[in-house]
């Protein structure tokens, strides 16, 4: 979520019970593609990302912040 705030991007993130990652993230086009850069990088040098899949969409009425859903 550090990212996240960083960027000033809105939207959500859930783990899903496979072990994957689900991210839907709204913001200007550079924000997103910096945004996209970072999560493929991964959180930390321990972390590890195997596979990122992009799609675009409508723009949602997502709040000013970028939660976590559980």
């Amino acid at each position: 979520m550090s990212i996240a705030r960083q960027l000033k991007v809105t939207g959500f993130v859930r783990n899903l019970p496979s072990g994957q990652v689900y991210i839907e993230v709204q913001g200007s086009k550079d924000q997103v593609q910096q945004f996209i850069e970072q999560v493929k990088a991964g959180p930390t040098p321990y972390a590890r990302v195997v596979d990122c899949q992009v799609a675009t969409g409508r723009c949602q009425d997502y709040d000013q912040v970028f939660t976590i859903r559980r």
